[in-house]
């Protein structure tokens, strides 16, 4: 059971139970407002930092007098302000790992997120992560629908689908029974090379037009 909070609205100082933070709402729309009018009319949009607050009820405040969104540093946090209903996030450092990575692929299925790169390495992960995420949503997809379909007595013993770049993730999943890797993986053009990547190592293929 969760303790009592230490204080409520209406509840007189000295019977606020320490230790407890203390927030003068008047002093702080002030601040809110303050900032959104140093702006108005110049031709910037405003983003403010989350890092210190970490809230997504001052996050919506500030948004309500004009912010677009908001910055954060971490997955974490945007994961916090995203479950909080704030739905247009940019993690504002490099993202790193593929646990991480996959985190902030799945954030961007319930909200609109960018993030930060300093290296052309970890934009192919970040597409790697992303490509990753909108397959395993559309495997989801599949599986549900073939659950609908034998839930009401239609069999569905053969499911197809794929392309490829993404193939052997399909293939992998266990929910297709045949893959179809478009007719341009014959001459393996440059787009599909990227897209497979490091996936065929060490045998892959190259293209054979010249």
């Amino acid at each position: 059971m969760a303790p009592p909070p230490p204080a409520q609205f209406g509840m007189p100082l000295e019977e606020v139970d320490t230790p407890a933070l203390l927030v003068d709402l008047d002093v702080l729309e002030r601040h809110l407002r303050r900032m959104a009018d140093s702006l108005r009319g110049l031709p910037v949009r405003l983003r403010p930092h989350a890092k210190s607050h970490k809230c997504p009820e001052i996050a919506r405040r500030q948004m309500a007098l004009g912010a677009v969104g908001v910055c954060c540093q971490k997955v974490s946090e945007a994961e916090a302000l995203v479950e909080g209903g704030i739905a247009d996030m940019l993690v504002s450092n490099e993202v790193v790992g593929r646990r991480k990575l996959e985190r902030l692929a799945a954030l961007a299925r319930r909200a609109r997120v960018a993030v930060c790169v300093d290296d052309a390495g970890n934009v192919d992960e970040l597409d790697a992560a992303a490509r990753r995420a909108a397959i395993d949503a559309a495997l989801g997809d599949v599986q549900a629908t073939v659950g609908l379909l034998e839930n009401h007595g239609i069999p569905c013993p053969w499911v197809t689908g794929g392309g490829t770049g993404t193939y052997l993730l399909e293939a992998a999943s266990g929910a297709y029974r045949e893959v179809q890797p478009w007719g341009s993986y014959v001459f393996m053009d440059a787009d599909y090379a990227r897209d497979l990547g490091g996936r065929l190592r060490p045998r892959p293929l190259r293209p054979p037009l010249s």
